[in-house]
């Protein structure tokens, strides 16, 4: 078994006492002995004999179900893949409680495929066999993508969002299949039933006699897991596809580079659902800016906030900077504020107080080269915008906390407005070269991620304005005509020519990442290190990777943090 302790990661033996012997399966939660004390953990394999001549503990008690068995093996593999402890995968892995009683089956009799409702011409013909990525607008719904597979037998959805697994598990249940929710529907998954629908961790969700697994939105930051080990939903539900003979099908508004280069099958939804009316603005156009250079409140973004039909719905701006200021310059000596210790540059907090993000060091607003207390914003923060939109228009302007559900606000905040607002009529990205041109690997992917979830916020007949520095980006103009299919494959071909990912691993390392240079890297593999606390690790293959990972985990486990394949790269 593999005790429920962190900092463990071991397989310890007990013995089986003869009351348990006929219910105990491998997945069931058990409590045992171990250092003395009452632990809880995992049932990972079950022996008829006795190895070697000493005697082992007993199990204490057997709690119930905790992961279905089919899954423990692959929840081993994804331990070892992604260079993490075995307990990790197998929290995310259990039952949202233990279960003592397993669901019956609620399976009904599924439609034959000529057999199509009113709402199944949402998709344009049928999907080719196998394992297959789809591509169509984030505004058109995949559900009855869902229902080609379900009609051919059990069918396990991955969703980024709760809200979207719980909408669609609505529209599911109306088109006649019997659907679990995960996790709350646990039982009624363990029991079958048509579909189990669910977010992130429901490709750990018990499906018997699965046969398809599709993957909502394969693009979304959402289906990465944070923790260590940082497996994401995609990759784990293409491990359990192969496991159980099922097939995969993914769903993306663009595609994602990871899964272009595996999927063999591609198939590009064409019908008249398009993406919704996209301008790029210049941020260097003097009429446009009014001849401020860091003003990002342009004229096309004033009109829709002073819009008084824009006042019936709400309207999201996104601007990735919290805070009054990001980057700040005296007004009279015009030195650029840094921290009086590391000499990072500070940003200007909502207490007024700046702060160094580096050193997590606070000071007064005052200039440490003549003190004057008067500042430019080179670089505006939300706040600072929501307090200049809420001079230039009568519409109440927010934040994504005080925004109310079904009120039509003015929401200025980061990203987290594109989770949380259910519907808007226009969304504006204020600041695009924040995240396009940040430098990280991930650029581009990020970008139209954050993109195509605003499509799906505004529908197709809503606007998007994204305001830009550079026009010129072969992102933005792809993103202005509607197609992006040329950027895409020339980035694929620019990543294949320098071997980097998906045609190689990253692996992110931090903390005293000093101690890596003690670290013996094989042919396929190299270090780049990215600052003191940081470092990049490169792998041509899965082998090589998990050779060093064991090395750097067997030696420098306490004083390294590894994340193999994170999102943000």
């Amino acid at each position: 078994m593999v005790p429920d302790v962190s900092g463990v990661d071991k397989v310890f033996d007990y013995s089986v006492p003869e009351k348990f012997a006929g219910g105990l399966n491998v997945g069931d939660k058990v409590r045992v002995t171990l250092n003395n004390r009452r632990v809880g953990g995992w049932v990972v394999g079950i022996s008829q004999s006795q190895a070697g001549s000493f005697e082992l503990s007993p199990i204490v008690s057997v709690s119930g179900v905790g992961v279905v068995a089919d899954v423990v093996p692959l929840t081993e593999q994804v331990a070892r893949r992604w260079g993490g402890s075995w307990r990790s995968v197998l929290v995310s892995a259990s039952a949202p409680k233990v279960r003592l009683n397993r669901g019956s089956a609620s399976r009904r009799t599924t439609r034959r495929s000529s057999e199509r409702g009113p709402s199944d011409n949402e998709t344009a013909g049928q999907l080719p066999d196998g394992d297959v990525l789809v591509v169509s607008p984030p505004s058109q719904s995949v559900m009855s993508i869902v229902e080609q597979c379900a009609v051919a037998g059990p069918t396990l959805v991955i969703c980024p969002t709760v809200k979207m697994a719980l909408r669609g598990a609505a529209s599911l249940r109306r088109r006649g299949f019997s659907v679990a929710s995960y996790p709350e529907d646990w039982s009624e998954a363990f029991g079958g039933v048509d579909v189990v629908i669910g977010p992130r961790t429901a490709v750990w969700a018990p499906c018997p006699e699965l046969s398809a697994i599709v993957v909502i939105d394969e693009h979304d930051e959402a289906h990465w897991e944070e923790r260590v080990p940082t497996w994401n939903a995609l990759d784990v539900a293409r491990l359990r596809s192969t496991h159980d003979g099922a097939r995969l099908v993914a769903t993306s508004a663009f595609g994602s580079m990871k899964s272009r280069a595996a999927f063999s099958q591609i198939v590009h939804e064409a019908n008249d659902r398009t993406w919704p009316k996209i301008e790029v603005v210049d941020l260097l156009d003097p009429e446009m800016t009014g001849g401020l250079r860091s003003n990002l409140l342009t004229r096309p973004v004033l009109e829709v906030a002073r819009n008084v039909g824009a006042a019936e719905s709400t309207t999201v701006m996104i601007l990735n900077a919290k805070g009054r200021a990001r980057l700040l310059a005296c007004t009279a000596c015009k030195e650029t504020q840094r921290c009086t210790q590391c000499k990072s540059v500070v940003v200007q907090r909502d207490d007024e107080l700046f702060h160094c993000p580096k050193c997590d060091s606070t000071r007064p607003p005052l200039c440490q080269k003549c003190g004057r207390t008067s500042f430019r914003y080179v670089r505006l923060g939300s706040t600072n915008v929501r307090e200049q939109l809420n001079a230039s228009t009568t519409r109440r302007v927010v934040d994504v906390e005080s925004h109310e559900a079904g009120r039509a606000d003015i929401v200025v905040d980061t990203e987290a407005a594109l989770h949380r607002v259910d519907e808007a009529s226009t969304v504006c990205f204020l600041d695009i070269d924040s995240e396009l041109e940040s430098g990280r690997l991930d650029a581009i992917m990020t970008t139209l991620s954050s993109v195509s979830r605003a499509a799906r916020l505004v529908g197709t007949t809503g606007r998007i304005i994204v305001q830009s520095r550079n026009v010129s980006h072969p992102v933005l103009e792809a993103l202005a005509r509607g197609s992006l299919e040329e950027v895409l494959d020339k980035e694929m071909q620019m990543r294949r020519s320098l071997s980097l990912p998906p045609f190689s691993l990253i692996v992110e390392a931090t903390g005293e990442v000093d101690r890596l240079a003690s670290v013996q890297f094989p042919l396929g593999s190299s270090l780049a290190k990215v600052s003191a606390e940081r470092a990049l690790l490169r792998f041509a293959d899965d082998e090589t990777m998990r050779t060093v990972l064991m090395n750097v985990k067997a030696n420098l486990g306490r004083h390294v943090r590894l994340a193999v394949e994170p999102y943000r790269q």
